[in-house]
């Protein structure tokens, strides 16, 4: 990626996308702490049903992937490299990044493995 393409992402964007970023990141680390308290609750609770033990720890690794997508994505923002496909380097577009703004993929390669 050029510097002229890493010039579509403009700053008023990059402001916006960095204050949401954070917002989320803030609200997945919440819902970690949380959801760490209730299975350790759970734990000791001779009551607690195996099924919800379970949910409790699916519910928990999808708060953690998605705490480390936004980590990932405030990386890229601080790199300067935010923005860019990480497939194919072209530009993703704004919005894109207004609506999935961890995403590190255009639209033509979301699909890809």
């Amino acid at each position: 990626m050029t510097h002229t393409d890493l010039a579509r992402i403009d700053e008023q964007l990059r402001t916006e996308l960095a204050t949401i970023l954070d917002e989320r990141r803030a609200a997945f680390a919440r819902q970690l702490e949380q959801l760490t308290e209730e299975l350790g609750d759970g734990d000791a609770d001779d009551d607690a049903q195996p099924g919800d033990t379970q949910l409790l720890r699916a519910r928990l690794d999808d708060a953690a992937t998605s705490l480390r997508h936004v980590d990932r994505a405030l990386a890229r923002l601080a790199h300067r490299d935010f923005g860019a496909c990480e497939v194919c380097a072209t530009t993703i577009a704004a919005d894109r990044l207004r609506a999935l703004p961890d995403t590190a993929r255009c639209t033509t390669c979301a699909g890809l493995p």
